[in-house]
């Protein structure tokens, strides 16, 4: 069953109120109390619908196929015109017509209602285009590539939606404001690949300086900073292009950013120093000298200060950027390695794998409150709602430290879950990325844990004692791992936006459900076609499946009969030989692969055997046409219970 988040949860800047809008026209049939071109009043609810294409302004502003719309929805009181926030609401977006297996409905139906009621079962029989309340998991790869999962749905039991080639394996990562986009460093190539969410491909890969190990996006999402080993260099986030490239000095460079985004902290190891950078003017201020080796740094917004830890004396130094000088020191001992406050700004946490120990430290007062002795080489602390997660290099075991517990007593409430069936890097080929392996995920009190040695990624609700699910990786060795978001996000008091590409022209039905007070309607938009798009996309044939019988008892067997046409000349392709149809149940517990069969006039035909209930999806894939499984369109076929002794085939 889908799980329908609230959208409050999500943190996000504000996006300008005020753009042209694109007024759409709603699918008629739906009875509600008031409508306008775009927007019904239901149940006391009023949602106001727009779309526009990104990028464009004024009158010709046309949303086309394959390139950046925004989604907007404005939800208030009918009666008071009140703002209606944290709102618990799903959209999904889905092309109108579509080959494959379709929404049986009778006549006299509501087709969105209908549709939508599919969608809210899981979409095992009836999948959208886009789902807008879906969030996705990415595994940094030790072999230069990222994998995508799809931590709710898979295809015959695989999750693996696909896999992001990079040109270097990746170090570091930070997902763009409006996530979008996701900047990863690769050291071994000098630069910072962009992915394309939408897409999950590589839009551009940035040049900057050499070996860049570490990543940081401002809070305004401006800019990009890239430590590397001469310095840093500043990014255009939006242009993709390098603003200016800082010398700062030689080392393994970290970033902090003060309040309002008004300041930038860059840790020197090699110098001893901090530079504190204007971002308005993108020059160094100034260089605090702080000794030894400072490498990880982290602002704190209660104390309106910058720490570093010193990874060869142990030394957590205070920087007030203001007197632009050392005010407070922490001695701790010599090996820490990370630092992460918590959200309010006021618990710092410094792990230390050399001397297996991790020590919280009090912002407000600038004294180290708790030191915890923790087995397996502590190297990164994460965030969830009630816990600090600690991941060690050499243990299994990921420790939680219980956040409400901190400075109440003498020691924290301090446990331990199993992160996975051997040390993470017990078997593994590569060091730990300075990207996290643990990472909070948009279900509420749930973690991600990646263990590179299991190659596989475990999933934590806060509290419990052990994972209650697992997603395998498909034998690769991951360095991080990453929860990516699809969902709308409330960008004001009332209004929630979201971002898409619709994957081809024509209409397509945005479907919009609250269960309460229950609401649910079907707007619409349309894209233009995309002659690029087009060409890029073209193939040689068009796939056709002629079966109209959907629904069937176990122990049946389908004949399935499919149509390859050419798409310029619309002559049928009948000579193909290896149109291959893979067959499996969901969620992948039983799966054949068999030979369509030609039957003249480009109409093929399989006989499918059915022996148990369930949903069934039909792949197709010809090495031939160089089609793969994914490239054909699918069909589904529903299979209930056994008939009975007097029920007729």
């Amino acid at each position: 069953m889908m799980t329908i988040r609230r959208f409050s949860k999500r943190t996000l800047l504000g996006m300008a109120s005020s753009f042209a809008l694109v007024m759409l026209l709603p699918v008629s049939g739906f009875a509600a109390e008031d409508e306008t071109p775009n927007a019904i009043t239901s149940n006391g609810i009023t949602v106001e619908f727009a779309a526009r294409a990104v990028g464009q302004e004024g009158d010709n502003a046309k949303i086309v196929a394959g390139e950046d719309v925004e989604l907007r929805f404005k939800l208030t009181a009918a009666a008071t015109g009140t703002a209606i926030s944290d709102a618990r609401a799903a959209v999904w977006v889905d092309a109108r017509k579509k080959s494959g297996f379709m929404v049986q409905t009778p006549a006299d139906a509501d087709p969105c209602r209908e549709k939508i009621s599919s969608f809210l079962q899981g979409g095992l029989s009836y999948r959208p285009d886009i789902d807008l309340n879906a969030w996705y998991i990415l595994a940094l790869n030790s072999k230069a590539s990222i994998s995508v999962i799809d931590p709710l749905r898979g295809y015959g039991g695989q999750r693996v939606v696909t896999l992001i080639g990079l040109n270097s394996p990746g170090e570091d990562w930070v997902m763009g404001r409006d996530a979008r986009s996701l900047f990863v460093a690769l050291p071994a190539s000098d630069e910072i690949a962009v992915i394309d969410t939408a897409t999950w491909k590589v839009a551009a890969n940035i040049k900057v300086g050499r070996n860049p190990l570490r990543v940081a996006l401002q809070g305004d999402g401006r800019y990009l900073w890239a430590g590397h080993d001469g310095g840093v260099a500043v990014v255009n986030a939006e242009r993709r292009a390098v603003v200016v490239d800082l010398a700062t000095g030689a080392g393994r460079h970290d970033v902090a950013f003060g309040k309002g985004d008004q300041q930038a902290f860059v840790s020197n190891p090699a110098e001893g120093t901090v530079s504190l950078i204007d971002v308005g003017t993108l020059k160094i201020a100034a260089t605090v000298p702080v000794g030894g080796s400072p490498g990880a740094i982290a602002y704190s917004p209660l104390a309106s200060m910058v720490y570093v830890a010193d990874a060869k004396s142990g030394v957590i130094s205070t920087i007030d950027p203001g007197a632009r000088s050392v005010v407070a020191t922490m001695q701790a001992k010599p090996g820490l390695l990370a630092l992460r406050f918590t959200a309010d700004g006021r618990w710092g946490f410094s792990a230390n794998p050399l001397a297996n120990e991790v020590v919280v430290f009090d912002a407000s007062t600038n004294r180290i409150a708790h030191r915890l002795d923790i087995e397996g080489g502590p190297d990164q602390v994460s965030f969830g709602a009630q816990f600090a997660f600690v991941h060690a290099i050499g243990s299994a075991d990921v420790t939680l430290i219980a956040l409400d517990s901190l400075g109440k007593q003498e020691s924290p409430v301090v446990k331990t879950v199993p992160g996975g069936q051997q040390a993470p890097f017990a078997n593994a080929a590569s060091l730990p990325a300075t990207a996290p392996m643990i990472v909070p995920t948009p279900d509420e009190n749930t973690v991600l844990v990646a263990n590179p040695s299991d190659k596989a990624i475990y999933f934590y609700t806060e509290g419990m004692n052990a994972p209650i699910g697992t997603f395998n990786n498909l034998r690769r060795e991951m360095r991080a791992v990453l929860a990516v978001d699809h969902s709308l996000r409330e960008t004001e008091p009332g209004v929630y936006a979201g971002y898409l590409r619709l994957p081809g022209d024509g209409d397509y039905d945005v479907a919009f459900h609250m269960s309460s007070p229950r609401v649910t309607h079907c707007f619409t938009v349309t894209a233009a076609r995309n002659p690029a798009l087009a060409a890029r996309s073209a193939k040689p044939y068009r796939l056709e499946f002629l079966t109209e019988q959907h629904d069937f008892a176990a122990g049946d067997t389908a004949r399935v009969q499919l149509q390859l046409r050419n798409p310029v000349t619309e002559q049928p392709i009948s000579d193909v030989t290896d149109l291959q149809v893979q067959i499996f149940l969901v969620p992948g517990i039983w799966r054949v692969q068999q030979t369509a069969q030609p039957l003249g006039d480009g109409i093929y035909d399989v006989a499918v055997e059915l022996p148990h209930p369930g949903i069934y999806y039909l792949h197709v894939a010809s090495a031939s046409l160089r089609a793969r499984f994914n490239d054909l369109p699918s069909l589904a076929l529903r299979v209930r219970a056994s008939r009975g002794p007097d029920e007729k085939g």
